[in-house]
This record gives structure tokens, sequence and C-alpha cells, in this order.
């Protein structure tokens, strides 16, 4: 309440909840980001195993493509709580 008070006498519409908010948002995204990132390194090094063994590896070549395709869609959604962020200011 502190803070949003502190805001408000500064004329910046802001509470701490929303600040919150938007903190969690972009801390989900980034965990997403993260866990599709170390699928696609796994997945990557299980080409090369397999690729070394003369096994296919099509399903994870699609699988590693897949991620890639969403991966940068996905870095562009966790921006937007920081430019909410900073168009607070």
């Amino acid at each position: 309440e502190q803070f949003t008070a502190a805001m408000q006498r500064s004329s910046v519409t802001v509470t701490a909840n929303q600040i919150l908010q938007i903190d969690s948002q972009r801390r989900g995204m980034q965990a997403e980001i993260q866990d599709m990132q170390s699928r696609r390194n796994a997945a990557s090094k299980d080409i090369g195993a397999r690729k070394a063994k003369g096994k296919d590896a099509d399903d994870l070549i699609a699988e590693v493509n897949s991620i890639k395709a969403k991966l940068p869609k996905l870095e562009g959604k966790e921006m937007a709580p920081h430019l909410q962020v900073k168009q607070i200011r």
C-alpha cells in the first residue's frame, strides 16, 4: 500500500499488485522458454546419438524444428510484460 501511495503521489498510476502480476507473467514465460530450450538441446543431442548408431532420427528432427518455430513467437510474447513496465514509467 505504501508503494502504491508513493506511485500515485508521483503521478504514476500503477499498483504493486499490477507490477507483481506483470512480473509473474514474465517469469512464467521465461520458464516455458527455458523448458523448450532444454528439450530442444536434449533432442539435438539424441539426434546425434541416433545418427552415430545409424538409426533414424526423423521424429526428433521434426520436434526440434517445431520448437525452433515456436521459440521466437514465445520470446516475443515474453517481451510484452517488459514493455508494459517501461510504459508505466
